[in-house]
């Protein structure tokens, strides 16, 4: 059976704004709540070889998930316990990405001890890694500290994998930070489709036929380093998702733009038709279940 969304979009001309979360499940998430998870939910910028890479942050996918009144379910996500496990830069970088994911997840829904043993781990990996400083001994003080306050912590959350981000292009370790976002963004597809198949969630059906144009990015991201032995599983893996996703279409169609004179502000608005079916679905669970088992053993 085939599901056809359509969604509006608007696009400010003229005027930089963050997207955020377009969708919602009919929660009572206010405008306030959404402007104070701002900055935690921006959009993951990474520039490599003088391309411009862009990927939603995991966040906003587990935002969705709470806003969707689903429970909190830890057995789909991965083992903290396993940090000490991975050995390469390759496995210790994506599954620090892993680890954001799950780290985001865990604290939307207050899980607070779960949360301590995500720290750890994402502290152990980023030691590993050499770079320390971001996830030091005062920055968990200061975690602790704001446990009480879900956006503080979102955010102190969002600037850690940022200074990571930032110190390993800054030192040239492009693909390392690759690899931490590109963990992320399979853990966040990962759980989106596992929790999609308990609800069928319309909602989550959209965002993850979204994600096909995050596959796109995150293909050419890793182009570049394609003949590492290390990446030979992953590119491979991400290809055979890519061909699921070749099946996923949208199509756009613009309608009358509305003016705010008071504000001076046009809005050009676009309804997109996302088509995507639960058998396409259904491979794609399959593909990124496949593809995260090998990344986390």
């Amino acid at each position: 059976m085939k599901f056809k969304f359509i969604t509006t979009l608007g696009i400010v001309v003229f005027v930089s704004t963050s997207l955020l979360l377009t969708t919602g499940c009919g929660g009572d998430k206010t405008e306030e709540n959404a402007s104070s998870l701002a900055d935690s939910t921006s959009s993951a910028v990474l520039k490599v070889n003088n391309k411009i890479f862009s990927i939603p942050s995991p966040l906003q996918t587990a935002l969705l998930i709470k806003n969707c009144a689903v429970k909190y379910k830890k057995d789909l996500l991965s083992n903290p316990d396993k940090a000490d496990h991975y050995v390469s830069n390759f496995s210790k970088a994506i599954n620090l990405g892993v680890f954001g994911t799950d780290l985001g997840y865990v604290t939307i829904y207050d899980q607070k001890q779960d949360a301590f043993g995500y720290m750890k781990a994402a502290k152990s990996l980023t030691e590993g890694l050499g770079i320390s400083d971001v996830f030091n001994s005062a920055l968990i003080e200061r975690l602790n500290k704001n446990f009480n306050d879900k956006d503080s912590l979102l955010s102190l959350i969002s600037d850690a994998y940022g200074s990571t981000n930032a110190y390993l292009n800054k030192n040239e370790q492009n693909d390392i930070s690759g690899l931490v976002l590109v963990g992320g963004w399979i853990e966040s597809l990962y759980l989106t489709t596992e929790i999609y198949a308990v609800g069928q969630n319309e909602d989550l059906k959209r965002r993850i036929a979204e994600q096909k144009t995050s596959l796109d990015r995150i293909v050419s991201l890793l182009k570049p380093y394609s003949d590492k032995p290390e990446y030979a599983n992953l590119t491979a893996g991400l290809d055979s998702l890519s061909g699921v996703f070749q099946n996923v279409s949208f199509t756009n169609t613009f309608v009358q733009a509305s003016t705010d004179s008071k504000k001076k502000l046009t809005v050009v608005n676009c309804k997109t038709e996302i088509n995507i079916t639960d058998e396409q679905i259904k491979e794609i669970s399959n593909n990124i279940k496949e593809i995260r088992k090998k990344i986390i053993e």
